[in-house]
């Protein structure tokens, strides 16, 4: 795992690229703690129409309105049992060396909220915004605030074997999370 010293000679000599660079605060001891943004989407309240017909993962799931509620707003209160999709306002770059881990920061997971459900691993060669999963088990609604509360850090990890350029995620057609900019793909 890296630690900061080696975080920072990664973003120093460009080998990660972080957009917003990140403050000083930011970097922590084997991480970097990451803002949200003022993107948004949410599942639609369950009507009797709407349904996930598989677990097969077809581009018509990102482009039902059925399901799907986006929108834009530099707030958002999740109530308790509420579950949402945001996304880092902060847009990454993985290196061929490396692999990122994104974990929720125990400040706000203390009061409740699971910044991640699943899903924590950014491979190399990743580039864009990354989405979180986020739900509030708690038993209060929690207001996050857009381009300012850092509810989650992200961690690397040194590859053994760094990829080839043809390995990296963002090189097959069907890697779709590349280069977002939004929680779910466009269609």
């Amino acid at each position: 795992m890296l630690s900061r010293p080696e975080i920072i000679d990664y973003l120093k000599t460009g080998k990660l690229k972080i957009t917003p660079s990140p403050s000083e605060n930011q970097i922590a001891q084997v991480s970097i703690d990451l803002r949200i943004d003022n993107v948004w989407t949410k599942c639609k309240p369950r009507n009797q129409t709407a349904h996930i017909t598989s677990i097969t993962i077809e581009p018509s799931l990102w482009s039902s309105y059925d399901i799907w509620e986006k929108f834009e707003s530099m707030t958002y209160t999740i109530q308790p049992g509420e579950f949402i999709l945001a996304q880092t306002y902060e847009t990454v770059e993985i290196p061929h060396d490396l692999v990122a881990w994104v974990e929720g920061r125990s400040s706000f997971a203390r009061v409740g909220l699971s910044v991640h459900i699943t899903a924590p691993k950014i491979d190399p060669g990743f580039r864009g915004h990354i989405t979180l999963e986020i739900k509030n088990v708690g038993v209060i609604p929690i207001t996050l605030r857009a381009h300012q509360d850092m509810p989650v850090q992200i961690l690397f990890m040194r590859l053994s074997k760094p990829l080839a350029h043809h390995e990296m995620y963002g090189s097959k057609d069907d890697d779709i999370f590349q280069d977002q900019k939004k929680p779910i793909p466009d269609s």
